[in-house]
């Protein structure tokens, strides 16, 4: 048995740097400042992936989003966005679901495919037209791939991230030949080891950088000193990779469909005619601890054409009561063009239902849902060109981390517009403004009017305030013998330009000083 899985034939897709891959591909192409993402949940915005342009600004992974902003003042700084990497990674299984049977993905990128039993599909090009194909899957989706073909998971991703850079198989794909892992592995770094940084950096220590040369230690020196996650990966290097596929599963459509014995025309008719459908769909789901965002419905309409829409919710959720009612409000400004003879519902991004634990004590909270239910019927008795609501954006200035759009409102991308994170003040095609620090920070002074800033002097001229922003308040130091400190600072606009001063009272004293000029 064991022989006859190793003879198996697994190509592997490859998506190098699968979160920006993305990213780039939303923005058409990677910007002049280059791109670095960030970790929407790290609070210290630290670098987590970096376009060719950026790296070549001194842009790397690790360095904080301010550090970067600094060494590349047009650098464009973006959050992950995880919705557009799980819709691009369903679009990929989707391709590569229709090329083969038997796949299994990882949801990073990686996707592997059973070559075996499609000989006679691809014919003469045999496995290189498949290996074209899953290439052509990631090409569609404007992404980079790199493909390989080997007879175990490793050696097939080994070989897929290698494409082009082995001089002995050329620009080629490569495809491993059976019983040839292992000699394929020996040159290659102990860097393609999975999951494995201490133990890399513990052979690198050792003087061990390549997989064979860590193929050559004795099987049982590494199992005392790494255990069986050693000896796994020692397994790996010699081209002894026991895993076998895992198949993806199906996806399963959550969907129900109800037929009239006549065509019904009456909205409140319609709304009693989903309940019994509703009720399975969402029964089905709560069943099974999962949650919709949305639901797609369609009314069939008796000598016209069907009717289509979709109904969000602001969370995922499995709750009756609030699908009832989100697609009642739904269907109130609903035009019939005729009887309704059929209705399909089906649920629209599935996932894990959301857990929640109420309050203990205190007052009552609003229902679960409410949210939903208050803007559907805004929208409603509006209209969606009346309605906006408050969505967060990556602005410098707290005062502009926030803008309103309409429901609905979007740009087509996967991902939101993009945005600089320095200060977007220049017109289109000029370069970004940059902050020019003033180290040490100067003195200067400043005439105020009802406690703002009109207009200061510096080294000998005055400035004229047409413009403020802020103030922004910090304080410091009260726990320290020598008293509080306290900064006020601002950011003035006027015909020299955009400068950062502020005013600041501490234990020896007060004054206004000069912080940055942003030009």
């Amino acid at each position: 048995m064991f022989s006859g899985l190793m003879s198996s034939r697994i190509a592997c897709l490859f998506i190098p740097d699968f979160r920006l891959s993305v990213a780039l591909a939303a923005l058409d192409g990677e910007p002049s400042g280059g791109l670095a993402l960030v970790d929407p949940e790290d609070g210290r915005r630290l670098i987590v992936a970096a376009s060719p342009n950026a790296r070549m600004d001194g842009v790397k992974r690790g360095m904080t989003s301010v550090t970067a902003s600094s060494l590349a003042p047009e650098l464009m700084v973006r959050t992950i966005d995880r919705a557009a990497l799980a819709q691009i990674h369903r679009a990929l299984e989707i391709g590569v679901r229709a090329l083969c049977p038997v796949f299994e993905t990882t949801g990073e990128g990686v996707i592997y495919a059973l070559f075996d039993g499609l000989e006679t599909r691809y014919g003469e090009e045999g496995a290189g037209g498949f290996l074209d194909a899953l290439r052509e899957v990631a090409e569609d989706l404007d992404l980079p791939a790199r493909v390989g073909l080997a007879t175990t998971r490793f050696s097939a991703r080994c070989a897929a991230i290698m494409e082009g850079r082995l001089p002995a198989f050329g620009p080629a794909a490569i495809r491993v030949a059976t019983g040839s892992e292992a000699r394929f592995l020996a040159p290659l770094s102990t860097a393609l080891l999975p999951d494995a940084g201490s133990m890399i950096e513990a052979l690198e220590h050792l003087g061990i950088h390549t997989l064979g040369g860590f193929a050559d230690l004795p099987r049982e020196g590494v199992n005392r000193r790494w255990g069986s996650k050693g000896t796994a990966l020692h397994r790996l290097a010699r081209g002894e990779d026991r895993t076998t596929l895992v198949p993806s599963k199906e996806p399963k459509r959550f969907a129900v469909q109800v037929h009239t014995d006549f065509p019904v025309e009456r909205l409140d008719a319609l709304r009693f005619l989903i309940k019994q459908p509703l009720e399975r769909l969402v029964g089905e789901l709560d069943g099974q601890g999962l949650a919709a965002r949305a639901l797609r419905w369609e009314l069939s309409i008796d000598r016209s054409e069907p009717m289509r829409g979709i109904t969000h919710a602001a969370a995922p959720s499995a709750s009756l009561r609030l699908w009832t009612d989100l697609l009642g409000v739904g269907f109130e400004g609903l035009s019939l063009q005729g009887g309704v003879l059929a209705v399909r519902l089906e649920a629209d991004g599935v996932g894990p239902r959301p857990a929640s634990q109420g309050r203990l004590t205190g007052p009552r909270s609003a229902p679960p849902g409410a949210r939903s239910i208050t803007l559907a019927h805004l929208a409603a008795e509006l209209g969606p060109d009346r309605t906006r609501h408050e969505r967060p954006v990556d602005a410098i200035w707290p005062e502009d981390r926030q803008e309103r759009a309409g429901q609905g409102q979007g740009t087509g991308k996967l991902l939101p517009d993009a945005e600089l994170w320095v200060p977007d003040r220049c017109p289109e095609g000029a370069l970004p403004p940059a902050v020019r620090r003033v180290v040490p920070p100067e003195a200067i002074e400043v005439e105020t009017r009802a406690r703002l800033p009109v207009r200061f002097r510096h080294r000998g001229g005055w400035f004229r305030v047409d413009t403020l922003r802020g103030p922004w308040d910090v304080s410091a130091g009260w726990w320290t013998r020598r008293g509080t400190r306290a900064r006020r600072t601002f950011q003035v606009e006027g015909p020299a330009g955009v400068a950062r001063i502020w005013w600041e009272r501490d234990a020896l004293g007060e004054g206004w000083f000069l912080g940055a000029w942003i030009d």
